[in-house]
C-alpha cells in the first residue's frame, strides 16, 4: 500500500473474516510512503476491506476487493 500517514502514525485494515470490520489489523511500514498488509486468507477467497490511519480514520470511497492467494497495490485516499 502507498500512503504516508505522517510520523507516529500507523497504517491498520479493516474487513471481512479473517479480517474484522471492528478492530484494525496493523501493517508494517516497509519504507517511507511504503507499508505492508497481510493477512492469511484462503486461496481464491473473496474479501472486502478497507484502509484506516491509526485504525480511527477511514480511507474515503469504496471498500476494496481482494482474493486469497493474490497480492495488491493499492493507493488509498483519506
Amino acid at each position: 500500500m502507498h500512503y504516508d500517514p505522517g510520523a507516529g502514525n500507523r497504517i491498520a485494515i479493516r474487513g471481512d473474516a479473517p479480517l474484522s470490520w471492528t478492530t484494525g489489523h496493523d501493517c508494517v511500514s516497509r519504507a517511507a510512503g511504503l507499508w505492508e498488509c497481510g493477512a492469511v486468507v484462503p486461496v481464491g477467497q473473496q474479501f472486502f476491506y478497507k484502509v484506516l490511519v491509526n485504525d480511527g480514520l477511514w480511507s474515503t470511497g469504496s471498500n476494496y476487493y481482494g482474493v486469497g492467494g493474490q497480492t495488491y497495490d493499492i493507493y488509498p485516499v483519506f
